[in-house]
């Protein structure tokens, strides 16, 4: 029988003195007893590995779908294209409308932020939306924004995940850093890469490999509150929630994302053939989707 295995996850508070400390946690069984010895850095140590250093920016593109959608294979493609043309700085959610098989409850909350009126329409960085225009185009018009926003923009936030999964109880740990004061909002979602299932395409349904649906919210849709009020601060948080057993353990990845306000930075809108919305006073600072596990 295969062994399922466990976690013991052990949080403490940052250290914020001049000399590094250590403790010892004792894990006992009815076998034995293990004694593991931790070590965090001081903080000048800790703060030199990452303040004078800039974050890798990755933008987000929101796909907004449903499987009896005959066009949004080709938004779908346009997105993967993007995403190799950016080497990866692409993260990707797809949220299933109403009446999809992979309906997402998060969905018509973010469609009403963005005046989503058909499917499939893109958002990228929370900034400007892209109909469905022909792959090439869709995809040239995704890699323009998500540039603008890197050289407009610049990252504020560094975005680290960790999560374990024991049986169905899925644990994660985010530690973002943060160069900024602002005041930031937070959102965590799980997603699940290749599921098989059916896609209209073009008029016909059949057989399609679905990625990147969004499957459970692990914060609210519109985030949860990071109010930085100093230079160079580390913000933690873990969550906990209980993974559908249809779902793929080894197909799942845990997506962050986080807001900035704009403040007093003027909206860029120079990219020609997308909708620069009236779409909030935020946009995506930087995300990440890591594999669960």
């Amino acid at each position: 029988m295969d062994r399922v295995p466990n976690y013991v996850i052990v949080a403490a508070e940052p250290n914020l003195t001049q000399k590094e400390r250590t403790s010892e946690i004792v894990v006992s069984c009815d076998l034995m007893d293990v004694t593991v010895t931790v070590t965090q850095d001081a903080a000048d140590q800790l703060l030199s590995q990452w303040t004078d250093k800039s974050f890798m920016s990755r933008s987000l593109a929101v796909r907004f779908t449903a499987d009896w959608c005959g066009y949004c294979p080709y938004m779908a493609t346009a997105f993967e294209s993007a995403k190799e043309q950016l080497n990866g700085a692409f993260e990707i959610v797809s949220l299933h409308g109403s009446a999809s098989t992979y309906e997402f409850s998060g969905t018509n909350q973010l469609a009403r932020r963005f005046n989503i009126d058909g499917y499939p329409t893109g958002i990228i960085d929370f900034r400007a939306s892209i109909p469905n225009y022909s792959i090439a185009t869709t995809a040239s018009a995704a890699v323009k924004v998500a540039q603008e926003t890197k050289r407009s923009y610049p990252t504020t936030s560094g975005i680290a995940v960790d999560s374990y999964l024991s049986g169905t109880e899925l644990t994660v740990f985010v530690p973002i850093y943060f160069h900024q004061p602002d005041s930031y909002r937070v959102t965590v979602l799980l997603l699940e890469d290749g599921i098989d299932g059916k896609q209209n395409q073009g008029g016909i349904m059949g057989k399609y490999t679905h990625d990147d649906v969004a499957r459970k919210a692990l914060t609210s849709m519109s985030g949860e509150s990071a109010r930085i009020e100093s230079p160079n601060t580390v913000w933690t948080k873990f969550y906990t929630t209980k993974v559908d057993a249809s779902w793929n353990p080894a197909n799942l990845k845990v997506l962050v994302y986080v807001e900035k306000p704009y403040g007093d930075q003027p909206y860029v809108e120079t990219v020609g053939s997308v909708d620069y919305g009236n779409y909030g006073d935020t946009y995506i600072d930087n995300c990440r989707a890591v594999k669960v596990g």
